[in-house]
């Protein structure tokens, strides 16, 4: 008896260890728990919905609260959650400013080579949950000669707008509530592939970032707007949703394209991120409803429940050298719908199976097998850029390429496209 006890006892603990998670919860707790407002924040202070900022309206305001005992375990959480309330017309960007724990010299400093931010976007709204991922080589525990403790402490909160450095924040209207931080081993995410945005009040966890603002006129559509301000503007899988890697090897997305944008890129986020590219999308057709397929097998990292993918939003054009220039350019995208699919849906398996690569790897020349004429061949490196552009042929000089693995996409001339994988010897 006295044995089932203690495994019963055991097995709770462990439970809650795998669950654990670090929370302050100001709607609740009515309490501000520690933290305190601070940069152009005239006040923080707790009302019913939670932890109520102000700021003075004196312009460039960085309106901010920080915390300095969290007593973190940065080596266990690494995903930062707020739930907020935004009910400024102004605040569209929340950054979680912490300290660099492996080269900063005092963590109660702000300056920036003793800080590193990570930020997201956030809508104007009701209550709604935001998760970050803050995995990187300066988030972790540290050993400073002022603290006792070897966990993590310092770590302020900041308001901005969505401009390309952000607080052009002037005026007191409006509010910003937040309702509860949280410190997570992971995000805690619903199974789900297909995305419709049905709902007018519901972006469906996804985000947007590097200069993306999301609304949703009507329902059906997920209205992405890009202020220019970056060259690899994306709508982010903020870790709401997950989906299985393993068994979706597609994805199919249907847009409007009323911008200048004509590629986009699918960012598979585990580990080095890995990526899959539609090029020449018709750009400036504020009409045409497209139809645009990725093939995900070739992604080596893409198994296994995924919830941190993004679609990057990129004009390219020639740079007069022969390579690509990236441009920073401002236009609407509307997305009707997101699905992942078992298989890549934009290939005739039969065309597909008809084109052959050898040798494979290969050295200097990569040879094309195909029951009908070959119409181009591109080649594109593991991060999305065009390295050989062929018209025609069933030969490709490969020689001048890095060692490495690339993707070939060979288009027929029956209209058939295989995408597939090689090796640079």
């Amino acid at each position: 008896m006295m044995k089932n006890y203690i495994l019963n006892v055991l097995l709770f603990f462990m439970s809650i260890s795998l669950f654990s998670q670090v929370t302050f919860d100001f709607k609740n707790s009515q309490d501000a728990l520690g933290w305190v407002k601070a940069g152009g924040a005239s006040d923080a202070s707790i009302v019913s919905d939670g932890l109520a900022i102000s700021w003075n309206g004196s312009g460039d305001a960085k309106p901010k609260i920080t915390h300095q005992n969290l007593n973190v375990d940065a080596s266990l959480y690494k995903i930062f959650a707020i739930t907020v309330i935004n009910d400024s017309d102004e605040v569209e960007r929340v950054r979680a400013l912490h300290f660099k724990a492996n080269t900063g010299t005092d963590p109660l400093s702000s300056a920036g080579t003793n800080t590193r931010y990570t930020f997201f976007n956030v809508s104007k709204g009701p209550s709604k949950t935001y998760y970050f991922d803050l995995t990187n080589a300066q988030w972790k525990n540290y050993d400073y000669g002022g603290d006792s403790e070897t966990d993590f402490d310092h770590m302020s909160v900041v308001l901005a707008d969505n401009n390309n450095g952000g607080f052009a924040i002037a005026s007191s209207e409006g509010g910003f509530i937040i309702e509860k931080i949280e410190f997570l081993e992971e995000v805690p995410s619903t199974p789900r592939s297909d995305f419709t945005f049905d709902s007018a009040s519901d972006t469906e966890g996804f985000v947007g970032a590097n200069g993306v603002s999301l609304s949703q006129p009507v329902a059906g559509t997920l209205q992405v707007t890009i202020d220019g301000s970056n060259k690899y503007p994306n709508l982010t899988q903020s870790g709401l949703y997950a989906v299985d890697g393993t068994a979706n090897k597609g994805l199919r997305i249907k847009i409007i394209n009323d911008s200048p944008k004509n590629k986009i890129t699918f960012v598979s986020p585990s580990g080095a991120a890995e990526y899959a590219s539609v090029f020449n999308i018709p750009a400036n057709d504020p009409i045409t409803v497209q139809t645009i397929d990725f093939d995900l097998s070739n992604l080596t990292n893409w198994t296994g429940e995924q919830n941190g993918y993004k679609l990057q939003f990129i004009e390219e054009a020639d740079n007069g050298e022969g390579g690509v220039a990236i441009t920073e350019s401002a236009g609407t995208i509307h997305v009707q719908q997101i699905m992942f699919t078992s298989t890549y849906l934009g290939v005739d398996e039969n065309v597909a199976a008809s084109v052959g690569l050898y040798p494979n790897p290969v050295s200097t020349t990569l040879n094309i097998t195909a029951d009908s004429e070959v119409a181009t061949v591109e080649i594109y490196n593991v991060v999305g850029s065009k390295v050989i552009a062929q018209v025609g042929g069933n030969t490709v000089d490969v020689s001048e390429l890095a060692s490495g693995v690339y993707i070939v996409q060979v288009k027929l001339m029956s209209g058939g496209v295989r995408s597939e994988k090689i090796l640079k010897d």
